[in-house]
């Protein structure tokens, strides 16, 4: 075995808004004047393309439609959303931020092809995309949006706003104050009310954006995030209130920031740690060293030494001593220097290392593994032996490894997840050894559906790290597109702050960077690897 190439990666801090150009409304093109011919096929031929039983046909065929851009051409695409190869589904969600056609966002976005659609995955998609887009959105519009039975597709209609508002308002520039001031009362009645937690957070994070386009402080959207942070036991709503006080900064904010460190829920810590880091002032420096000092949980003062070494451009690791005589010397009005900012801490280092899978170090003692056993796991090597015969080695190697104080799970996934348990279990020699004996039988085949794995895996509340181990093609499940995943992905974690290392097995250069991408934006390990023959 051997090692290619490693990221270490740095913590999530926020969700950036997908590329896309946020011009004014595009004239619509018409069904004789659009071009004629796309990459050598005439639109009729497109058109009999995207309904044709070859779900590649389909797909490609979703990109160029979306490209000639007639009203039937996007009907077509929007049609697609609903696809039952999610391949082609995906391909339609990233092109509908595309349109720019005021009139066929409202008749058919904004209809039964869209947020009217029957089937909830089709409205999430669309409600996601809407982030992306600069669609002609307006009060009655997205008040009604929120009228939306499922809690999932809510959850994605605040985060869409929330980009669009953080983007100069994309979309949110065309409703005047008076709207604006209408929205955020609709998003904090949702903040303050609704049950689920993670709608809780992410509408207070929307109020606050589009609130500071009116008034920069924001401070409705204050007032609320602390009244969350003192009454609140539901720890999604802990960590929405923590990050809208982090985006604050000022010191009143960041106090009760660090107030929060004896929280029980791994996950509000992980924030405290966040929001002080994006701060970027002497007292977030100065609380981070507070956390360091009092942290049990090797995940969350591995990434506040993260911080610091970013902050102050030095290499001290969990030892605090050094790091709060380096804090307590700080003037008043220091800043950290972008060059530092920019650069990627280390960490704890090897020090934190617990074990390791295939030279993928192991920095958690709460994980979860997941194992793609699609295809290429079965695949017969010149020695006759199996990559899966390998693979056996190697996990045996890292759970054998772990403490006795670690607990783990072990999450082989084909067409379907199978988890070895309901949550994670202790590291025991009797227990590991029961677990190995289980893996090494086990012999799922089938597609490589990573979305439910990782949906199974984040159900346990106690896991604070997944190391995927995959080939990098996601074949099954509700998401293949890793362009689309790894957003979504980031989106469902920023309230759980669960890391995800990545472990990469022969992956082609064009899917690396998405794994790279998504371990890096939750202070993750990505790393390649090749089974010598």
């Amino acid at each position: 075995m051997h090692m290619i190439r490693t990221l270490l990666a740095v913590p999530f801090l926020f969700l950036p808004l997908a590329g896309q150009d946020q011009n004014a409304t595009a004239p619509r093109t018409s069904e004789t004047t659009g071009p004629a011919v796309q990459d050598g096929k005439t639109y009729d031929e497109l058109l009999e393309d995207v309904a044709d039983d070859d779900a590649r046909k389909r797909r490609v065929a979703v990109r160029r439609l979306s490209e000639l851009g007639t009203p039937k051409a996007w009907e077509r695409v929007l049609e697609r959303l609903a696809d039952p190869d999610a391949q082609v589904a995906d391909e339609a969600q990233l092109r509908v931020a595309d349109l720019t056609d005021d009139e066929l966002w409202e008749d058919l976005v904004f209809g039964k092809l869209g947020t009217g659609h029957k089937d909830p995955l089709v409205r999430r998609r669309v409600l996601e995309a809407l982030g992306r887009a600069n669609a002609p959105l307006d009060v009655r519009t997205v008040v009604g949006l929120f009228k939306e039975r499922d809690l999932e597709a809510r959850r994605l209609l605040a985060f869409s706003l929330e980009r669009l508002a953080a983007a100069d308002g994309a979309g949110i520039g065309r409703i005047d104050d008076e709207g604006r001031t209408e929205l955020v009362e609709t998003l904090l009645r949702l903040a303050s009310k609704e049950k689920d937690g993670g709608l809780r957070a992410a509408a207070l994070l929307a109020a606050q954006r589009v609130e500071a386009l009116v008034t920069p402080a924001a401070p409705l959207s204050r007032e609320l995030a602390e009244d969350l942070l003192r009454k609140s036991k539901d720890t999604p709503a802990m960590v929405g209130a923590l990050a809208a006080l982090g985006r604050s900064a000022d010191d009143a904010a960041l106090a009760l920031c660090v107030a929060a460190i004896g929280d029980e829920a791994l996950a509000v810590r992980l924030q405290v740690v966040d929001s002080l880091f994006s701060a970027r002032n002497r007292t977030a420096a100065r609380g981070l060293v507070t956390v360091l000092e009092s942290e049990p949980v090797p995940a969350v003062a591995r990434r506040a030494v993260n911080a610091l070494q970013r902050f102050s451009g030095l290499k001290f690791r969990t030892d605090p001593r050094p790091w709060r005589d380096w804090a307590e010397a700080l003037s008043e009005d220091w800043a950290p220097e972008d060059r530092n900012l920019e650069g990627r801490g280390d960490g704890a280092g090897d020090e934190s290392t617990v074990t390791k899978l295939v030279g993928l170090p192991i920095r958690s003692d709460r994980l979860a593994i997941l194992i793609d056993m699609s295809g290429s796991m079965w695949q017969s090597r010149p020695d006759g032996r199996k990559t899966k015969d390998l693979v056996d080695v190697e996990v045996r190697r890292c759970l054998e490894g772990l403490p006795e104080s670690a607990r783990f799970n072990l999450v082989p996934y084909a067409t379907e997840p199978g988890p070895y348990a309901d949550e994670l279990v202790a590291a025991s020699p009797k227990k590991v050894a029961k677990a190995l004996e289980w893996f090494e039988e086990n012999e799922q085949r089938g597609k490589g559906n990573v979305w439910d794995a990782i949906e199974v895996a984040l159900a346990d509340p106690d896991v604070d790290t997944l190391v995927v181990m995959t080939d990098g093609a996601p074949t099954g499940g509700p998401h293949w597109n890793l362009e689309l995943m790894v957003p979504l992905l980031l989106e469902r974690n920023r309230f759980r702050h669960v890391t995800f290392d990545v472990l990469l097995t022969e992956t082609s250069g064009g899917l690396v960077r998405h794994w790279e991408a998504l371990s890096e934006a939750t202070g993750g390990t990505c790393l390649e690897v090749s089974f010598d023959e």
